[in-house]
């Protein structure tokens, strides 16, 4: 019999996403990504993906990962941001439509 880690990881899908993606044709992307997470980040705590607006760019969006982990887990912020990259850009090579990035937030135990 398997048992359950003492915590399960929360993760948050905000509600306009996948009409998102699904409209632009990037589901598979998307779902990669999504499952990518677990596999780069395994210790993670939380993870929220959300669309966030440019700021200079009228109807330009991101579909942003945000994704917690515990420092100690993930010491070397670059390395783990290349490695989420490197996943991306394999699954979604270029010319890319639909940028898809990452906050890695790294927290203190």
């Amino acid at each position: 019999m398997s048992t359950l880690p003492a915590t399960v990881p929360m993760v948050e899908v905000a509600p306009d996403v996948l009409p998102h993606v699904r409209a632009r044709g990037v589901e598979h992307v998307f779902r990669h990504v999504l499952e990518s997470v677990p596999r780069l980040f395994p210790t993670f705590r939380s993870l929220h993906v959300s669309i966030r607006p440019d700021v200079a760019m009228e109807d330009y969006v991101f579909i942003r990962f945000e994704v917690r982990v515990p420092i100690a887990d993930v010491p070397d912020y670059l390395e783990a941001d290349g490695r989420w990259g490197r996943d991306y850009m394999a699954a979604y090579p270029s010319p890319r439509q639909e940028p898809f990035v990452l906050h890695l937030i790294r927290e203190e135990e």
